[in-house]
């Protein structure tokens, strides 16, 4: 019983440390694969952070150099304060999206309303990208009608006129156009309006307006028309574009009177002393020839002018709220915003017109979008310095712009 005893206590002795160093190997190794794996994820993280930092820094140092090649203007001022002390301010203003501005007034080129267009300097393009929808509102108004061309003619001219001009826009360039906001009668309505996420950045207006010149042919006043076409900034409530074209009689003249003589030639004088300032109604059915093609080439001309304003114009994004790395933007797929696209967050009061000043670059962030609806995204910031905080729907300059 005492042998049996023993025996078991010397087996017992001899797996006890068996079991306790295989137990401390697989721990071990357990602990050197967790810590490779957590070295893994690190170097991934780091490098993820690595290439995004390289890619910002590759942007800034493109805008920098663009910059460079245009025409800048500096503003130097310095003052002493109570003190004695000297304190210096300088200003420099890069022009490099000049394209795509209107001219400033100066005294060689007067002002006119109807002719502001973009000037014809060559800028820098690294703001536009096809991909991403600006938003307008669209709307048409008409003149006055009269006897010579009626009010329900002169609606079918303007739907004619306005549905050709918006379907050509939103063909050439990405446009996300809508309606007009209503009036407000309340101020209740009001703030449903202002606060709604539909709102546009930019106002199309097409006035088709009518004028009455006299014809020597006919030998009386005839109705003309002319189109009034203009483009609002409604951020900063400044035309971009106003322009007009003009539209002959959408009536065909009359063929030319055969020569009368004896009582005909009477008769039909008398008739005309009689329509001496009245209009006769159109009996024609359909438009001529000449009034249609130049519709065409009147709407063609304005396609043309918008693509040249806008073809280096800044796309933006507004900011509804920053918190930390988390940024929401107010746009989402309506406006070709995807998961995954990267865009630059920047303080537009400096990017990209004080982008030669010398805390600009500090301006400029990389984001990337994490989550998108049909008007709303949120997006993390991988790279650049900290914007924000933005407070909910407030009156910030930082946008996300596409580069």
């Amino acid at each position: 019983m005492l042998i049996f005893e023993e025996a078991k206590l010397k087996r017992w002795l001899i797996f006890t440390p068996l079991l306790v160093f295989y137990h401390v190997i697989g721990f071990a190794q357990t602990t050197v694969k967790d810590s490779k794996q957590e070295s893994n994820v690190s170097k991934t993280t780091s490098k993820v952070k690595n290439d995004a930092e390289e890619k910002l820094e590759t942007i800034r140092q493109t805008l920098v150099s663009r910059a460079l090649r245009t025409q800048a203007r500096v503003k130097a001022s310095a003052w002493l304060d109570g003190s004695g002390a000297l304190h210096e301010n300088t200003r420099i203003t890069s022009d490099v999206i000049t394209k795509g501005t209107p001219s400033e007034n100066s005294v060689d080129i007067p002002f006119i309303i109807n002719e502001i267009k973009p000037t014809s300097l060559n800028g820098v393009c690294n703001f536009f990208d096809p991909r991403y929808y600006r938003r307008a509102q669209f709307q048409v108004r008409t003149g006055k009608s009269n006897m010579s061309l009626p009010h329900h003619e002169l609606k079918i001219i303007s739907n004619k006129v306005g549905n050709l001009l918006k379907t050509g826009l939103q063909t050439n360039q990405n446009w996300l156009i809508s309606s007009p906001p209503p009036n407000t009668v309340s101020s209740y309505d009001k703030f449903l309006t202002s606060s709604s996420f539909e709102k546009a950045d930019f106002a199309i207006n097409l006035m088709i307006q009518t004028e009455e010149v006299f014809s020597y042919r006919l030998k009386r006043n005839h109705i003309v028309l002319n189109l009034l076409f203009t483009i609002e900034d409604l951020r900063s409530n400044k035309i971009i574009l106003s322009t007009n074209y003009p539209l002959p009689s959408p009536w065909a003249p009359p063929p030319i009177p055969a020569p009368r003589s004896g009582l005909a030639q009477i008769a039909y004088a008398i008739h005309e002393a009689n329509m001496i300032g009245k209009f006769e109604a159109p009996t024609q059915k359909s438009y001529s020839s000449q009034f249609e093609t130049e519709i065409m080439k009147g709407v063609s001309t304005f396609i043309n002018e918008t693509n040249q304003a806008f073809l280096c114009k800044q796309i933006t994004f507004s900011i509804r709220q920053m918190m930390d790395n988390s940024i929401e933007i107010n746009a989402g797929s309506k406006r070709g915003l995807k998961i995954g696209d990267q865009l630059l967050l920047v303080d537009s009061a400096i990017i990209p017109s004080h982008i030669l000043e010398e805390s600009a670059l500090e301006k400029i962030a990389l984001i990337e979008i994490a989550y998108v609806s049909a008007n709303r995204a949120k997006a993390l910031k991988i790279a650049g310095p900290n914007l924000g905080p933005v407070a909910k729907n407030s009156r910030s300059t930082i946008t996300a712009t596409p580069f």
